[in-house]
């Protein structure tokens, strides 16, 4: 009696993985030999994988594009030099009369005009990132508050922004998340104007060395929902405010604080912060173990906790973040952060396997 030999299966590749290998071989081949245009979702891997690949021309992306007609989300995050004028405009022309959200963060290689030019054409516009992105201006930010439903906008590393752009999205947007992580010439005036801002649940300052503790107090009086806040490296902040912030949002989830003065009286403080989930203190002065014993003992929601730096914490302070915050994976060395303990001269190997 004969017997049959089991063959095994054919391991079945992702759809990332074909658009991977496609990207790889150059879509320009796929496109010859494709019998239509590929389903949306097909084409925003596609383009995924040309981005990382560093292989996206103009072609091929206004190719893509013409597969991307209805898209409601688009990202062309990190594509450097790949994303010139002619790009934004191929989006204007086919895909962006529904985009509600937009992704240009890294793109270094279109002009100010191109992108005022698309964002007058993504009328649904409700969520925007440029990140580090190449002819940002207040000009640019001007175009994109005339969305009045435009709710998140990320304008990190976007040096050239002006306190004129931040209050005029603050008046005119219902903005429910800003980033303006180091925007150098954002001062205490663009965050007076950002208390009329009553739905902003996140903000972050890192990085602006002229915010001070002088728009604080009726910053985080007016905006009640902030549940993201990140002063790092806002030098002018002192223990003082921050203690006024920590009261006046108990709700607080996300916290940076990292190379700000950290005093007893705060630490104290933090025992109001019983929702908190990632803390980042990198490099602040004034912790101890005294701070992360409060810490773990009324913060049972910690996720991550950020201490790079900090010479004086010891094994006492680690072992009770461990103990109390059941949240943190100690299988996982970065979930719970603990490969930034590397910097604690007395913090033992056993404590963070």
């Amino acid at each position: 009696e004969g017997t049959l030999q089991s063959k095994a299966p054919v391991p079945m590749r992702s759809l990332r993985e074909l658009c991977v290998e496609a990207a790889a071989l150059g879509v320009e081949h796929v496109r010859a030999s494709a019998k239509g245009k590929p389903p949306q979702g097909v084409a925003q891997e596609l383009l995924a994988a040309c981005i990382t690949s560093k292989s996206l021309s103009e072609e091929t992306a206004e190719w893509l594009f013409t597969c991307l007609c209805g898209v409601r989300s688009l990202s062309l995050a990190n594509s450097l030099t790949m994303v010139t004028d002619r790009t934004l405009d191929a989006i204007l022309q086919l895909c962006s009369a529904q985009l509600v959200e937009l992704d240009l963060s890294w793109c270094l290689s279109f002009s100010e005009q191109a992108l005022i030019r698309l964002l007058g054409g993504t009328p649904n516009l409700r969520r925007l990132a440029v990140v580090k992105t190449g002819g940002v201006t207040d000009a640019v930010v001007h175009a994109a508050a005339q969305h009045r439903g435009l709710a998140s906008v990320d304008l990190s590393r976007c040096t050239t922004i002006t306190n004129a752009a931040v209050e005029e999205l603050a008046t005119t947007c219902p903005l429910e998340e800003l980033n303006l992580f180091a925007c150098y010439r954002v001062n205490d005036v663009a965050l007076r104007s950002l208390a009329q801002c009553r739905r902003l649940a996140s903000l972050s300052v890192g990085r602006c060395p002229d915010v001070s503790d002088e728009c604080l107090h009726e910053l985080v009086s007016s905006c009640s929902n902030l549940v993201q806040l990140n002063f790092a490296r806002c030098r002018r902040v002192t223990a003082s405010a921050l203690g006024h912030v920590v009261t006046a949002l108990p709700g607080l989830q996300f916290l940076d604080l990292s190379y700000l003065t950290i005093d007893a009286t705060l630490i104290q403080k933090f025992a109001l912060l019983t929702e908190l989930r990632v803390l980042y203190l990198s490099s602040a002065r004034g912790v101890t173990d005294a701070a992360l014993l409060c810490i773990a003992s009324h913060c049972p929601k910690l996720e991550r906790l950020y201490l790079s730096g900090q010479r004086a914490v010891t094994d006492l302070g680690v072992n009770s973040i461990i103990n109390n915050c059941k949240y943190l994976n100690v299988q996982h060395p970065r979930a719970i952060s603990m490969y930034i303990f590397r910097n604690c001269k007395r913090n033992s190997e056993e404590t963070v396997m």
